[in-house]
């Protein structure tokens, strides 16, 4: 059985109107949000002139970091890492929106430019805040009910 048979009917862009969704991440909405903010840094990035290098690599490096990181966090089994991920995750979102303000901040780019970003990744950091949190209390090893006492066990006087 191939690839393309294991996806479902959608309006994917794998053709033939199949989209894949054999991954765990392609379920989460904050991976979701995570690609339309790479998106929508990525049609930003062409209006940045010249002479900001360092300002559009890091931005495209945090923005690349929030996907692979949501994606990797999915893709591991043990709740504290899934949960470290996460957060790391989240870190990379506030880090964009920070570049971001920087350009601003620098007259590169104006409020109006880049408001739909900041909102996707402020959306995408509070998702992965739940995210994490809710890999947090499942990694919490659950208190250990106290041993009965057999009745032909000696009792320390």
């Amino acid at each position: 059985m191939g690839l393309m048979a294991m996806g479902t009917r959608g309006s994917g862009r794998y053709g033939g109107g199949m989209t894949i969704s054999a991954f765990d991440h392609d379920k989460l909405d904050a991976y979701r949000l995570a690609r339309e903010g790479a998106r929508e840094v990525r049609r930003i990035l062409l209006i940045v002139p010249r002479g900001n290098a360092e300002a559009v690599d890091q931005l495209k490096r945090a923005s690349l970091s929030v996907c692979l990181n949501t994606a990797e966090g999915a893709g591991t089994w043990l709740p504290k890492e899934k949960a470290r991920f996460y957060r790391i995750a989240r870190a990379s979102a506030t880090e964009c929106a920070a570049v971001l303000d920087n350009l601003v901040d620098s007259e590169v780019l104006t409020e109006k430019d880049v408001i739909n970003a900041r909102a996707l990744y402020s959306r995408v950091a509070a998702t992965l805040v739940k995210l994490a949190l809710s890999m947090d209390v499942t990694a919490r090893d659950p208190v250990p009910a106290p041993r009965p006492v057999r009745a032909n066990q000696p009792r320390n006087r």
